[in-house]
């Protein structure tokens, strides 16, 4: 709800920083970019800590960096502030927490995994939901600085219950490096890693550009206000992709899941060309949000279950969070490159979107492949 779920709402705050300092959205998204990048960079540190046994002191630090960002930007009146609490307060916080948190939660479960993975990460999309609400309601009313303060304190009081609540079941243990470099010899691990990167590319544009698209490129177009009812409906849906997507990896395994829904957010991202219209503006957003809900939910599930039983599951987990964190760090700002490049058209950025989602897709595919020949050896 307060790592993914505050970036989730970020097409609210890119579309109002875009009016407010008059910025490109190639220069705004950046605030976002670097939200994303270290919440998968930190967490190829975190990630090691948490195998170390200091799941607690870092949780806890990531808790207080997150809710001191979100706090101070709201005495913030130029962009470059916002990219310092917003994009490396914020995005400290987020990778000090969630690899962590995905680490802990893995370890008590193993029928169920994708199913409490998917349960865990509808938080994200309930906290894009209820941020989203709240920046629609009070930034008109009460302005900028108090809707930050109402939101700090939110994280605040949520974030101190995740701190007594979570505890690691497993105990420390002595790791000689912050790389596992047995996790290269698994080819699975290796075509997963550079399929994260890939999907991690193209994930956040709808997220990010979807508010300032329909107020720019739709006709008629529609107001900030109306621009965020998109978003909260793209956060609504998207807990539908991330259960449902966690239920059938269940069912169907993870890997089988994940490439078809792949494949599926790669064909949302091209219709999003035929998209002009206020009605179709609403299709394609529920479409997208169910679609990247699911990528969202089975991405942790997928290298949970890469990583199970092996020796240093979060450091293996941090690996692939670094590199996802150089992909989501560059994704958005060179879609804001191509939008201004094509003086506001979106074609390049669709067609982005679109192809990275392919190219993740086809190494998915050979990393299930290789699972499958992997699991038959094992029983020969």
């Amino acid at each position: 709800m307060n790592t993914s779920g505050f970036t989730n709402c970020f097409g609210a705050l890119q579309s109002y920083f875009i009016g407010e300092f008059g910025e490109p959205s190639s220069a705004v998204s950046w605030i976002g970019s670097m939200q994303i990048f270290l919440y998968f960079f930190i967490g190829a540190f975190s990630g090691r800590l948490t195998d170390a046994g200091y799941f607690r002191v870092t949780f806890f630090t990531g808790s207080l960096a997150h809710v001191v960002g979100i706090f101070t930007a709201s005495f913030g009146s130029e962009l470059w502030i916002m990219f310092v609490t917003l994009g490396l307060g914020v995005g400290l916080g987020n990778g000090l927490m969630s690899c962590p948190m995905l680490a802990v939660m893995s370890q008590y479960f193993t029928k169920r995994r994708g199913m409490a993975v998917g349960i865990t990460m509808c938080g994200s999309c309930t906290g894009g939901l209820i941020y989203s609400s709240i920046l629609r309601q009070l930034i008109s009313s009460l302005g900028f600085p108090w809707t930050m303060r109402v939101i700090a304190l939110i994280q605040f009081v949520t974030l101190a219950f995740a701190n007594i609540c979570l505890r690691p079941r497993t105990s420390a243990k002595s790791i000689s490096g912050w790389v596992d470099w047995t996790a290269f010899r698994d080819v699975r691990f290796n075509h997963y890693a550079i399929a994260t990167f890939m999907s991690l590319l193209g994930l956040y544009i709808s997220i990010f550009f979807i508010v300032d698209f329909s107020r720019t490129s739709i006709s008629p177009s529609l107001s900030y206000r109306n621009g965020l009812s998109l978003l909260m409906i793209f956060n609504g849906v998207n807990a539908i992709g991330r259960f449902g997507s966690g239920l059938a990896a269940d069912k169907f395994g993870v890997l089988g899941v994940f490439v078809p829904v792949l494949v599926a957010t790669s064909l949302t991202l091209f219709t999003w060309i035929s998209v002009r219209t206020v009605p179709s503006m609403y299709v394609w957003t529920v479409f997208c949000g169910i679609f990247c809900g699911g990528i969202q939910s089975l991405f942790p599930a997928g290298l949970g279950y890469l990583t199970a039983g092996t020796e240093q599951p979060g450091t293996r987990m941090g690996m692939v969070f670094g590199l996802g964190s150089i992909a989501s760090l560059i994704g958005s700002p060179i879609v804001g490159a191509l939008v201004g490049a094509m003086d506001g058209n979106y074609l390049g950025a669709q067609v982005f979107g679109g192809a990275t989602m392919a190219l993740s897709a086809l190494f998915l595919e050979a990393t299930r492949r290789a699972d499958k020949r992997m699991v038959r050896c094992s029983k020969d």
